[in-house]
């Protein structure tokens, strides 16, 4: 299963493959803003890549769109669309804490 780890924090998760980025990290108990509903027409849940962008799912277009007008493309994803196949570590730019069980799966 991949492993996400979530910085600067170093939390670890492992997720089922396919799982989206947005899902991994609120398992850790990080709550990103997503204020498009999650169609990719904002950046709010962009997470800066830090380790392992070959570990995720190609952006769409929408995507691709958004992160090249931000001018953020080579550095970013939007945790909403990214959907994890090998381990990863992430940097969320916004973000706060949850509280939340310690027993999660995806």
């Amino acid at each position: 299963m991949p492993t996400i780890k979530i910085l600067p924090d170093q939390l670890t998760v492992q997720v089922k493959p396919y799982t989206t980025l947005l899902k991994a990290v609120f398992m850790a108990g990080i709550n990103l803003p997503q204020f498009c509903g999650r169609n990719s027409s904002c950046t709010t849940c962009r997470v800066r890549l830090r380790e392992g962008k070959q570990n995720l799912s190609l952006p769409l277009l929408q995507e691709q769109e958004v992160l090249t007008e931000s001018g953020i493309y080579q550095t970013h994803r939007l945790a909403c669309q990214a959907k994890i196949v090998g381990d990863v570590v992430v940097e969320p730019v916004s973000y706060t804490h949850l509280t939340l069980p310690t027993n999660r799966e995806v």
